[in-house]
């Protein structure tokens, strides 16, 4: 019975830092997808201001 008991703690223990993984994993994603696209953001700005003639 304590070895069940042992053995759900350990499973749902596992469970919960694969979850944690996924979510931190997902998180950077996100967070490299929003950095690329503010640096293409910069860049397309960048050529406009260059293009103006001031």
């Amino acid at each position: 019975m304590i070895r069940a008991v042992f053995l759900g703690g350990l499973l749902l223990l596992a469970l919960v830092g694969v979850i944690l993984l996924y979510r931190v994993t997902l998180a950077k994603l996100e967070t490299k997808q929003t950095l690329e696209q503010r640096k293409l953001e910069h860049e397309e700005r960048k050529e406009l201001f260059d293009d103006e003639d001031l």
